[in-house]
């Protein structure tokens, strides 16, 4: 694909009463996981939870002293699988060790592996990397308490993964006054900016690989003491290689439009989208006497949904992918197109799961003179160690093909 830049990068701060110190100190290295076993759950810990069994040694202080008359924070932890969606959430009293030992569904090759998010007033939000059943030790920096200061953590969420640091990454900061700077964030995705007039500041935030990236963009206020304030944001995705089928019942000029309700855009075509696509189609689907189907590429919001699909083994994919195109009334070539496309992308894994996605709800398809049927499957895809439980969709209605049918598929595939 081809893109090109979007940012732009705003002139450097000139006023002399606004400086930028970009001296931050790290205040808590992360703590490697280490492998412990799965311990044992103790009834009478405040930290049961009905997700799962946690072990939890939370005692001391964050100073590291036991001391009763000091009540000790309150830390938010949030569990999310390789997926990206969460599987557990607890709280516990102070900074400790905890066991992260999630239920699973069902074992599988290998041992699950997780992100740990745990976040706490006055602290610094921190992610630890582990495997199920091993201890982490959670131990959180503390914000600095000073005046005129911005400081958060940017985090990367979502894209069929779980949460990442922003890490040594620029953000472009913005001033009430319209003037703009430069900083990046260190290793562990934190921000700070000090002596900075009172208001509020516009983060920008570069927030993926795309050349063309539209920026997340965030308001931070400064009131004269410390703001402090995380930046979360979704990466794009691409909707890769939707195809549109067009089958008139005779030779007909059609007008075809996309839309994004949700914000996107065209990054791909065939032919050449250009505010939209302009064609004669003949009754064989022929379109502009050489393209087989309208062909484009997209970059969308992140949206995915798990709750319902069906579950296919690697070596009986072409055989369900194939029998599930049928069951919505793709048939000939809609099939074989789809099938010549995405197997050959849809390796490493026992088993995957194949979710349906609204396809209306991001991206809108407009055709004129309008067909008389209309099916659009657009399908996220993801690879699975194991079996997982998922609900089926209801069934499709069935789709004639007699006067003008216009057919489409298009596909997110997982990680």
């Amino acid at each position: 694909m081809r893109h090109s830049s979007r940012l732009g990068w705003r002139p450097a701060l000139q006023s002399n009463s606004v400086a930028l110190l970009w001296a931050f100190a790290l205040m808590g290295a992360l703590t490697a996981c280490h492998q412990k076993g799965i311990g044992a759950l103790n009834e009478n810990s405040s930290n049961q939870n009905q997700n799962g069994n946690l072990n939890v040694n939370s005692n001391l202080n964050e100073n590291g002293n036991e001391n009763q008359h000091v009540t000790p924070v309150e830390v938010l932890l949030n569990v999310y699988a390789d997926s990206g969606r969460v599987v557990q959430t607890f709280t516990m009293l102070g900074m400790g060790t905890v066991t992260i030992a999630p239920p699973t569904d069902e074992p599988g090759p290998s041992i699950p592996t997780y992100v740990v998010m745990a976040q706490a007033a006055g602290h610094y939000t921190q992610l630890y990397p582990c495997s199920h059943g091993d201890t982490i030790d959670v131990q959180l920096g503390q914000v600095p308490v000073t005046t005129w200061t911005m400081t958060g953590v940017v985090i990367r969420m979502g894209y069929f993964g779980p949460p990442a640091y922003h890490a040594e990454q620029p953000l472009i900061v913005t001033d009430p006054s319209e003037q703009s700077l430069t900083v990046y964030t260190d290793a562990q995705g934190r921000y700070l900016v000090t002596h900075m007039e009172t208001g509020t500041f516009r983060f920008e935030v570069q927030c993926n690989a795309w050349e063309e990236p539209l920026p997340r963009v965030f308001d931070v206020p400064n009131d004269g003491g410390t703001s402090y304030k995380d930046l979360f944001y979704d990466v794009d995705m691409s909707a890769d290689a939707p195809n549109i089928y067009l089958s008139p019942a005779q030779t007909t000029d059609v007008t075809v439009a996309l839309g994004f309700p949700l914000g996107g855009e065209v990054v791909l075509s065939d032919p050449p989208y250009e505010g939209g696509w302009e064609v004669t189609v003949e009754p064989d689907g022929t379109i502009e006497g050489e393209y087989p189907y309208l062909f484009y590429e997209a970059r969308l919001p992140y949206r995915v949904q798990r709750e319902t699909g069906w579950v296919l083994p690697s070596d009986g994919l072409e055989t369900g992918l194939g029998s599930l195109l049928a069951s919505y009334g793709f048939m000939g070539r809609e099939v074989t197109d789809f099938l010549e496309y995405w197997l050959p992308r849809m390796t490493g894994a026992p088993y995957w799961g194949i979710h349906p996605m609204p396809a209306e709800e991001l991206v809108t398809l407009a055709i004129s003179p309008a067909p008389d049927r209309l099916r659009r499957l657009w399908l996220f895809m993801e690879p699975l160690d194991a079996p997982m439980s998922v609900t089926p969709p209801p069934a499709p209605a069935p789709l004639p093909r007699d006067g003008f049918t216009a057919v489409e598929w298009g596909a997110f595939l997982g990680r």
